[in-house]
């Protein structure tokens, strides 16, 4: 397996955690309101515009999409380390998946 396909894996795997843990309809519209930001560098685009629609303020969606990265950050660092023999090799296998994700 390639580096960026073992990098594909582990994302997808921890976005779709992910996606099980905003379970209520609510949260799961929430979810796919913020997705695109775990892809563009985490820039959201018409925040006002979305948190009206979300019927939420721009300030809370703002902490929502903060709280979304770091759990998705969190669910592949475990993901990398579930792959893992010794524990302490995760700092260099999350540098591997950042360079073979750029």
């Amino acid at each position: 397996m390639t580096r960026r396909r073992w990098a594909l894996t582990i994302m997808a795997r921890a976005l779709e955690t992910l996606a099980l843990e905003y379970k209520s309809p609510q949260q799961a519209r929430l979810f796919t309101a913020l997705q695109p930001v775990l892809a563009d560098s985490g820039r959201m685009q018409n925040q006002a515009a979305l948190a009206t629609e979300l019927g939420v303020t721009p300030g809370a969606l703002a902490t929502a999409a903060t709280r979304l990265r770091q759990r998705y950050r969190a669910l592949i660092e475990a993901e990398v380390k579930s792959t893992l023999e010794n524990p302490a090799d995760l700092a260099e296998e999350m540098l591997v998946l950042r360079e073979a994700w750029s």
